[in-house]
């Protein structure tokens, strides 16, 4: 009978360094992971408010290029007109 208590009390400290050792190795693996988390975060971030000005500069310059596409229909529109004015008065 008093072998029970014993095996109990084994298998409980077993259980003990079994959940210690895994908490240790979690802990020690997880540690440096955030650390790599943490500065790759910072890279991304910087690489994320490069890619807004650059959307930013394109969208600035495709409104200036739709303007002046805008400008050169109207310039052409009037070309064409001053066209037919010299055809009608030839």
């Amino acid at each position: 009978m008093p072998f029970i208590p014993v095996a109990i009390m084994i298998g409980a400290i077993l259980y003990i360094i079994s959940t210690v050792l895994t908490y240790t190795t979690f802990f020690s693996e997880t540690v440096p992971a955030i650390s790599r988390l943490e500065k790759r975060r910072g890279t991304l971030e910087e690489g994320v408010k490069n890619e807004v000005q650059l959307a930013t500069a394109m969208e600035d310059q495709v409104e200036q290029e739709t303007t002046y596409l805008s400008k050169l229909k109207v310039d052409i529109g009037e070309v064409k007109q001053e066209l037919k004015v010299v055809k009608k008065n030839r």
